[in-house]
């Protein structure tokens, strides 16, 4: 009974890791096509649920930091946002949101950091 067990409990861990290597081949093909390269940093929401994906590229005539980014969606093997930001950053602040900083080149007066900054709902896909 025991060794019947065991067998078993083999069996459903052999299918989930093949089940978890088959969707993490499915994202990064998905996520290879929008940024183009296999090299990008993924960083999964708390709930797992939504992964932010992200390239960063230095400028050679500047300082300044150009990121390309994708929200993946598991559930559905999709894109569900898009952007590129230059000279800023996003970052996950909670399960079903982003923060994106996005400066100008030259700030206007009057305006601060907070201003340049937008919330990103990944679930309604608003900013």
């Amino acid at each position: 009974m025991i060794w019947k067990l065991s067998v078993l409990t083999v069996i459903c861990c052999l299918a989930a890791c093949t089940a978890q290597k088959k969707m993490a081949a499915d994202m990064d093909e998905v996520v290879k096509q929008y940024l183009g390269t296999s090299a990008y940093i993924a960083e999964a929401n708390a709930t797992d649920e939504y992964v932010l994906c992200y390239t960063e590229n230095k400028s050679q005539l500047n300082s300044m930091a150009s990121i390309k980014f994708a929200v993946y969606h598991k559930a559905s093997n999709n894109l569900v946002f898009k952007g590129n930001i230059r000279d800023g950053y996003i970052k996950w602040i909670n399960d079903f949101e982003l923060e994106q900083f996005d400066p100008p080149g030259l700030a206007e007066d009057g305006k601060t950091e907070n201003d340049y900054k937008k919330v990103i709902n990944v679930k309604t896909y608003k900013k």
